[in-house]
């Protein structure tokens, strides 16, 4: 990957000996060895992070895969806070979803956190599947590991069914926790998310990408609203995406553009 190398204004590599900075897929990821704890740690900030994501860990599974008798261990960081140290193991993650488990336990702060959110970001469904397949029909050994930061990756663009309700449950989770809304106006939202998560369910394994955005969308609105000022034109911006993202699905789900308006006349009007 020396072609995705980051370079300085004076042309040199942005590169040393425990690191690199590469730009590829429209983000940055600095990529970092950390000798004593056997990691590599990856930190992606930009439009495609997981495609980014993906890109390096296919370069790292063919190095990997040229040196015989050695594995990888993926970790996941935990995303209830900024600087969580908690990490899951991707496999025991995967191994959990493949049990319909839709949450797991922060250790540190005791939240139970969506299992959907931390894989997304990593990988698409249907190719985590594929990988649980894999896992299960070998032999590995256990022998360094990588950490992965998702940068808050909420993690997105899922193929194969969609899970609208722990996504949804976030965002719910996002509005019950913002501290410039009223309480009872929390909970007006908190019915409206709920009526959103009902209407999309048609549409999560016909038009899981379409759906996906419509979260995406609702994620967005959730972020801005948990803010210590909320500002009425971004909200404004984002909520009329929520509305035209939600058109897409309309066909399957045909409820859910009526439900996106309501979420987008009653936010807008909440500041």
């Amino acid at each position: 990957m020396h072609e995705s190398i980051e370079k300085k204004e004076n042309g040199m590599p942005l590169c040393w000996r425990e690191g690199a900075v590469l730009k590829l897929q429209n983000s940055r990821a600095l990529v970092k060895i950390k000798p004593d704890e056997k990691q590599i740690e990856i930190i992606i900030k930009g439009d495609n992070k997981r495609g980014a994501l993906g890109a390096i860990c296919n370069e790292l599974n063919q190095i990997n895969a040229s040196i015989k008798k050695i594995s990888i261990s993926k970790l996941i960081p935990c995303n209830c806070s900024e600087n969580c140290p908690e990490r899951y193991s991707y496999e025991k993650l995967l191994k959990a979803e493949m049990k319909r488990e839709e949450t797991i336990q922060c250790h540190e702060s005791y939240e139970h956190i969506a299992i959907s959110l931390l894989l997304d970001g990593y990988k698409r469904r249907e190719e985590r599947v594929k990988k649980f397949n894999e896992i299960h029909s070998r032999t590995t050994i256990n022998y360094g590991e990588i950490s992965i930061s998702n940068d808050n990756i909420h993690i997105h663009d899922i193929v194969g069914p969609v899970n609208v309700k722990a996504r949804l449950d976030h965002v719910e989770q996002m509005v019950m926790s913002a501290p410039a809304v009223e309480d009872g106006k929390k909970k007006e939202l908190s019915s409206l998310i709920e009526e959103l998560k009902e209407a999309l369910e048609p549409a999560a394994n016909a038009k899981s990408d379409d759906t996906d955005r419509v979260i995406e969308d609702a994620e967005r609105v959730a972020k801005e609203i948990s803010r210590e000022k909320p500002n009425k034109s971004h909200l404004l911006s984002i909520t009329e995406d929520l509305k035209e993202t939600a058109k897409a699905v309309e066909n399957i789900a045909p409820l859910a553009v009526k439900v996106a308006t309501k979420i987008a006349v009653f936010v807008t009007g909440m500041f």
